[in-house]
This record gives structure tokens, sequence and C-alpha cells, in this order.
């Protein structure tokens, strides 16, 4: 059996209504469908969140199991069993609200914590350009940044009517067409996002932080998730919308790809420029990412990155932005 941390990042695709209780009781057991725990009774945790401690290490981790009965994404620390909704158990994978205990400069507003740096560190959003993206997405930048404006004019739901389930929009000469499933989908994992980065942002003092203490908060996250060696959890996900910052940011488990996105996001976040590799990952199969700190560039790789041996290639050093 493989450890709990990779173990609970396992999402599978259709399941079945039941299970073939077959196994010993007490253990994770798997069937085609993914991962189950079976209690010493025969019965299996449905729909809730149990802790269980496995490797009788005397502390438990917490699962969440869907309602077939198997394991969907691991949550918390903790020493006893306790039933959650999905959305009680989506808060406990976000970083926890500190900006109370944080002091901020004046005018500063938790919902919107990148307001006061918007023009500072570019991050105003351009109303006549499509695609600009570097936080996520332009929607979620808006957020993040107070452009509700912008923000409202960008939602597909505020413009554009609902005809034989899609949206059908225009923007910018170009005509948009998204069923609601997906819209739906794109709306939830965008709030789950945008509350990470507002419980992060809100539990720091960012805004006079030095540049090397941004960076340590960036690598401080990284260092949380691990390389999805074997692909099971990032390889299904590779048309979800925010895949890469959910990867990271949510389940902790990811590929390079996922890691580079990420890290740039959580850059520009910061103020700090970044690039990666892109024009070299087709040769290498790995994509880079670099950090610029205090007028230095520095790579990082997956989860490791530190302020040694500066880069000083000048196709990387045109990339930065």
């Amino acid at each position: 059996m493989r450890g709990k941390k990779v173990l609970a990042v396992i999402l599978t695709g259709a399941l079945t209504a039941s299970l073939s209780l077959t196994a010993f009781a007490g253990q994770w057991q798997k069937d085609e469908n993914g991962w189950w725990w079976q209690e010493d009774d025969g019965s299996y945790p449905v729909n809730t969140v149990k802790f269980i401690d496995a490797d009788s290490d005397g502390t438990g981790e917490g699962y969440y199991f869907d309602e077939n009965g198997y394991v969907y994404r691991c949550t918390v620390a903790g020493d006893e069993s306790v039933g959650l909704s999905l959305d009680a158990w989506l808060s406990t994978q976000l970083p926890q609200k500190t900006g109370d205990q944080v002091q901020h400069n004046e005018g500063y507003n938790p919902e919107h914590p990148l307001a006061n740096k918007i023009d500072e560190w570019g991050l105003r959003v351009p109303v006549d350009y499509y695609g600009f993206s570097i936080i996520g997405s332009e929607s979620l930048q808006a957020r993040l940044t107070g452009q509700m404006d912008y923000y409202n004019y960008l939602d597909i739901a505020n413009f554009a009517p609902l005809v034989d389930g899609m949206y059908v929009a225009e923007r910018n000469g170009t005509t948009f067409y998204v069923d609601e499933e997906s819209y739906n989908a794109q709306k939830e994992r965008e709030q789950i996002i945008y509350e990470w980065f507002c419980n992060w942002l809100n539990s720091m003092d960012f805004e006079n932080m030095t540049e090397a203490q941004r960076a340590n908060e960036i690598i401080k996250v990284l260092q949380k998730s691990s390389y999805d060696y074997e692909g099971e959890y990032t390889a299904n996900l590779v048309n979800e919308p925010y895949q890469e910052y959910y990867a990271i940011l949510i389940e902790h488990s990811g590929v390079c790809r996922d890691f580079a996105v990420t890290a740039c996001a959580l850059a520009k976040a910061l103020g700090l420029r970044s690039a990666t590799d892109t024009y070299k990952s087709i040769q290498t199969n790995h994509l880079n990412y670099f950090i610029e700190v205090d007028g230095n560039v520095y790579k990082g790789s997956n989860n490791a990155f530190s302020f040694t041996s500066p880069v000083t290639d000048p196709i990387i050093l045109s990339f930065l932005n």
C-alpha cells in the first residue's frame, strides 16, 4: 500500500453504486474504481470525513469519502472521526484566515487584498484584450485587485442569455459558447482558488515585506506539495478549470507544469517578476520557472527553489514579466 498522502489524492472517474467487501477489515482496500477504508465490521465510511491512523503512527489524517465510499481527498491532521459536508471540508483545504492578526496598510481590503498594488505591481487588467492572465485568470485577478466593473463585464452570465443550455456571448469581436455545466464548474473552481489567495495574502503583511521575504512565502507554499510521479491525480485534470493551481494549492500534488504555472501566479501576486522556460520544455520534457528577487533571477524546479546561482540566460531574462 502506498502512503496516505498519495492515496488521498486519487480521484476516480465513474464510480459504482456499491463495493465488493471481500478484503481484510480495518485496512485500505482498492478495486478498479478507487480506494476505500473498510472497518472492522465490514462497513465503510460514506459521504463524510473520517480521521484514520492507518499506519499506527499516532497521528490520524482526515479523508473525505464520497457517496459511494471511495476516498476523495485528504484533509487535515486530527485525532477523531468527524462528519463534514463537502463545503465544510473544502474550507479545511484553505489557509486559515489570519488577516485580523496581521497589520496591513491603510485601506487594505481582505476581499480584494491586491487593490493597493494594482499599478505598482502591474495588475491592471486591460478591458480590450482577451487572454491576459497571470494570477490564474482575468476574472480571478480582477477579484483579487478589486476591479469589479471589469469582473462583472467578463462574467458571461451577466451579459449573455442562457439558450438551449448554452451561454452565447460576444467579446472583442469573438463569439463564445459555454455550456451551463462547464460555466458552473469554472465558477466553482474559481471561488476555491480565489478564497485560497485571499486567505494566503491576508495571513501576511506582504505590502511591507522585502522581495526576499515574499519569495520565501512562495517557497513555503510550493514545499507543501509533492511531485505526482504516477500522474494518478493530474492526468485526470488536463481539461479541468484552474487545474494547475488546484493541483498545487489544494491537492498538494502535481507535475512540473503545475508547479511552474502556480509559482509564476504566486510571484505575480506578490509583485515579483517571473517566467518559465517553455521554449526548452519541448526538448527537455520538463518545465522550470524563474523568479526575480532583488535584481537577480533564480531557477525553480517543481517544489525546489532557492537563492543560489543567479540565472543569466538572456532568453529567460527577456521573458520575465
